[in-house]
């Protein structure tokens, strides 16, 4: 799975990230009134890869299935792409 960029409202509070329908999602609390919308960056590694996060600042979000559990899947947020 390649790292994602999403355009989220200012101020979004990531909750969680699952599978919904065989889609990864990312779950988020926001005020619906707050104006405006900033750019947010998730790396994901895979169990058993030889992956590090690349930056200190990385946030740990979740960890995901996929498959029944043939893929396990860990989601960060980082500062940058």
């Amino acid at each position: 799975m390649p790292n994602q960029a999403l355009s989220l409202p200012v101020k979004a509070v990531i909750l969680t990230v699952q599978f919904q329908r065989g889609e990864l999602c990312i779950w988020y609390k926001c005020n619906p009134y707050e104006e405006g919308r900033e750019e947010r960056y998730f790396h994901i590694y895979g169990t058993g890869a030889q992956v590090v996060p690349e930056d200190d600042n990385e946030h740990y979000i979740a960890t995901v299935q996929q498959n029944d559990g043939a893929f396990i899947w860990h989601i960060y947020e980082s500062p940058t792409y």
